[in-house]
C-alpha cells in the first residue's frame, strides 16, 4: 500500500509540473483556420514560447514582469471562443 501511495505522489508531481510548464514557459497549439495561409496551413501545430514578452502567473492571465511587446511580423496566439 505504501508503494502505491508513493507511485501516485510521483505521478501527481509529474502531471502538476507539466501543467505548470505548459502554462508558464511553452505550450503548443493547432492552427484552426486559414487566416495564416499560405505560411501556416490549417491543422499545423505551433510551439509558443510564453516567455518572449514577460512572465505570467501559472493558470492566470496576470503578468508579473514584462520586457517586450509584440513586433510587426510576430504571430500572436490567443484562445478564441469554441
Amino acid at each position: 500500500m505504501n508503494r502505491l501511495i508513493n507511485e501516485l505522489k510521483s505521478i501527481l508531481f509529474i502531471v502538476t509540473a507539466i501543467f505548470i510548464f505548459r502554462s508558464t514557459f511553452l505550450n503548443w497549439y493547432v492552427i484552426p483556420t486559414g487566416s495564416l495561409l499560405p505560411t501556416l496551413k490549417i491543422g499545423d501545430h505551433v510551439v509558443v514560447n510564453k516567455l518572449s514578452y514577460g512572465i505570467m502567473l501559472p493558470f492566470m492571465q496576470t503578468r508579473i514582469f514584462s520586457w517586450s511587446q509584440p513586433d510587426r511580423g510576430d504571430i500572436v496566439v490567443f484562445q478564441g471562443p469554441e
